[in-house]
This record gives C-alpha cells, sequence and structure tokens, in this order.
C-alpha cells in the first residue's frame, strides 16, 4: 500500500494569545499596501489598522504563480473573526470585502493553504473610495422579488443572461448573521457576485464574481431589514447556493477542527495524544457493501473513502461532490498524489477526504486494499449535512444521505 502525506490547512483562528500563531505582527494603513511572505516560521503573519468609525473594507491579496495559496482573515482586537475567505490552487488574486462595525483597531492575517508559502501583496482599501463598479442592467426579464431567507435555511439559485438578478430578504437577529455562499459544482461555468445592502439601499458587503464562494457577516440588529442580491457576471448560466447561519452556529462549525485539536474531549481524565490519535484512526463500523455498483463510497464523521469496487479500472477524472455547503473534485486527489491516474483508478483502490482535525491518512475500509490519495481539509467535508451530491462530467450521479454511512455510485460507459 503506498502512503502519501496529504497537505492541510491550519487555520490560526487567535482564538489565544495572537503571539502562539503569528511571529510577525505589522500594520497597514486604510487606503494602502504592504508586502509580507507565509513562511515555515512564520506561518500567519497579521497586520493591525485603525478605524475611525464604522466602515466597509476591502482586503486585496495577489500573489504569484505556484505559490501561496491564500486564506484571508479579518478580526477585531478581541480576537472575534469578521470575516475570512480562502482561495483555490492556481488563484492570483484574492478578495474581501467586510464591515467593522465601529472605531477600533483591527486586524487581517495571511495564511497558505495546506501549508502552501510564498510572498504576497496586501491592500487594505475603503469601499466608499473606490470607483464603483458598473452594474449589468438587465436585458430581458425582470428581476423577480426578493424571496425571504430564514436562519437555518439555504436556497440554490442561478442566474444568466436572461435572468441576471435574484435578490433575498434577510431579517437582522441580536446574535449576529452569516451568509455563507458557495458554488453547487466546480466545474460550473463562471460564478455570480453577491452584493448585502441594508434597508436604506447602502452597501454592506460584496463578494467579488471572480471567487467560488466566501462569507458575509451581517450586524447584529434584531429585526433590521436586508437585501442579498446576486448578479449575473457574464458567460454561461451561473449556479450558486447559499446558506443562512447564525453567528454562533457558524463559529462553531468553522472552529470545530481547531478545537478538536487543541482540547481533545475529555473522559475521566484529558486524553493523552496518542489516545488522541487512536481515537481518530480507528477504522469504523461499516455496513455492509453495496453491491452492483462500480464507486462504492463509505464515511463516518472523520472519513470519506471512495473504493473502485467495478473490479475493472474506472475514470473518475470527471467526478466531484458537493453538500454541507462544501464541494470538492477530484483535482485534490491529483495534489496529494501527483502520479495517480485519475482517468483509471484501479480496481480494489480508492481515494480518501478528511475534514481538518484529521491530518492522518484515513483508515481503509475492508473493500479497499490500496489507498491512491487523499487531502485532509474542512472545504472537503462534504458529507456533513443532511445529504451530499455526486456529479461525473457535471452530471448528477447520486444524492447520498449523511446518515446511511455509504453510497454506490454508478460510472456510465464511454
Amino acid at each position: 500500500m503506498r502512503a502519501w502525506t496529504a497537505l492541510t490547512v491550519l487555520l490560526a483562528l487567535l482564538l489565544t494569545a495572537p503571539a502562539a500563531f503569528a511571529q510577525t505582527v505589522s500594520s497597514i494603513e486604510i487606503g494602502g499596501t504592504t508586502q509580507g511572505a507565509v513562511t515555515a516560521s512564520d506561518p500567519a503573519p497579521s497586520f493591525f489598522f485603525e478605524a475611525a468609525g464604522p466602515m466597509t473594507l476591502l482586503a486585496r491579496i495577489q500573489v504569484s504563480a505556484d505559490q501561496l495559496v491564500p486564506v484571508l482573515l479579518a478580526a477585531g482586537s478581541d480576537n472575534q473573526v469578521i470575516s475570512t475567505v480562502s482561495a483555490t490552487p492556481g488563484m492570483r488574486v484574492l478578495e474581501s470585502q467586510f464591515a467593522v462595525p465601529g472605531p477600533g483597531r483591527y486586524f487581517v492575517q495571511v495564511q497558505g493553504v495546506n501549508n502552501s508559502q510564498g510572498v504576497f501583496s496586501l491592500a487594505l482599501l475603503d469601499v466608499n473610495a473606490l470607483t464603483p463598479t458598473p452594474t449589468i442592467a438587465p436585458t430581458a426579464t425582470p428581476a423577480p422579488p426578493a424571496q425571504p431567507l430564514n436562519p437555518g435555511g439555504s436556497v440554490s439559485g442561478e442566474v444568466s443572461a436572461a435572468i441576471p438578478e435574484q435578490r433575498y430578504a434577510i431579517t437582522g437577529a441580536n446574535g449576529g448573521l452569516v451568509i455563507r455562499i458557495d458554488s453547487p459544482s466546480r466545474g460550473a461555468p463562471g460564478f455570480p457576485a453577491f452584493t448585502l445592502t441594508d434597508q436604506t439601499g447602502a452597501a454592506l458587503a460584496a463578494l467579488s464574481g471572480g471567487l467560488r464562494g466566501g462569507t458575509l457577516v451581517l450586524p447584529a440588529d434584531e429585526g433590521a431589514a436586508y437585501t442579498l442580491t446576486v448578479t449575473f457576471s457574464g458567460g454561461e448560466v451561473q449556479p450558486y447556493r447559499v446558506a443562512l447561519l447564525d453567528a454562533l452556529t457558524y463559529l462553531v462549525l468553522e472552529s470545530e477542527a481547531l478545537s478538536r485539536l487543541n482540547a481533545p474531549p475529555a473522559t475521566s481524565a484529558p486524553l493523552q495524544p496518542t489516545e488522541a490519535a487512536s481515537i481518530a484512526t480507528a477504522p469504523p463500523a461499516q455496513p455492509p457493501a453495496a453491491t452492483g455498483v462500480d464507486l462504492l463510497l463509505r464515511w463516518d464523521g472523520s472519513a470519506l473513502v471512495m473504493t473502485n469496487v467495478a473490479g475493472v479500472p474506472v475514470n473518475i477524472s470527471t467526478l466531484s461532490m458537493s453538500g454541507n455547503n462544501r464541494s470538492v473534485d477530484s483535482s485534490y486527489w491529483a495534489r496529494s498524489n501527483p502520479a495517480l491516474n485519475l482517468a483509471a483508478l484501479p480496481a480494489g483502490s480508492c481515494v480518501g477526504l478528511r475534514p481538518l482535525a484529521y491530518p492522518d491518512a484515513p483508515p481503509l475500509p475492508p473493500v479497499c486494499n490500496d489507498l491512491g490519495g487523499w487531502w485532509s481539509a474542512d472545504i472537503v467535508y462534504v458529507w456533513g449535512g443532511d445529504s451530499f451530491n455526486v456529479y461525473l462530467n457535471g452530471a448528477l450521479a447520486a444524492t447520498c444521505p449523511s446518515n446511511a454511512g455509504q453510497c454506490g455510485v454508478d460510472v456510465p460507459e464511454v
């Protein structure tokens, strides 16, 4: 069996002292630009800035090709996260718009996805001082009325040249709300732009159509009226998915992996590292294997493993999955093992996915005898919701209920 070491995102949310995670602490002026580098000795450089009052800011990172894949985080001096957005491999520019609630000291922090390193340029701009981007006027069907979007709810939709805009009405809550946006398919052609406005029409935050997802944060204001506008950014039909979470739920989801790493669940006494590792990597109890399928997916809370049970090589190069407001495609396995032939996954071989809290190779299910590649990152945790979809060449191949623990997929013959 081959053993492939997956690169892992180390998302330092600064839940403890900042010095524990970032060796470099610098400052940046609003309207200014600075240079920095993510290195092995300095994995999370931070840049503090002062805000004179409530305002919407744009943080923009530019990187060189084939080096740093950045994660951009914004937070207050009390270490409360305001916004976080991650780039995908090959993305040269990463932008994040976020609103600061009032005067005070804040910071932005840069990290590397899957331990990637490299130099970067960071700009911090006042959105109100930027030249506004021309809006695309509807050319055919008028925009439909705003649809209500309630906390805990999600919606999938699409915009196009015929329907260039969709709108969603959101009511504020005292605890604050977070809008999570992502693409239902990494193969989707293009991605819309998203703008959050208040009841006066003033823009509070935005997400560039050049990104494949991110988060927008609503102020903690009970009963306030907000509108999320989805705008067509050109090209083909652009699908999207939006979920509305209360701020506490969002923070729990995003910090769950880091919490497990820093504070393993205690029994009568705190677990020792070796005990925690044993629990994390113990093979789960598996249901009986499905029959009559080409690919068998098996999962529990710590891993998902997909095995070729067809008896012949199977093409998984166009396979992707989406669910739990996340998505993943076969490129993750190609990056973990460049020698892996995705167009002909050998019979009896498997590939795996793990949440960030489990950086080691997943345990093999009984039907797999060779782990071809695996990846550990929270962005791949698609099976954490009620169900997830499996696509082949952009077409739906299977919908898998997450509580089933396994799912079979047939691969059409070419």
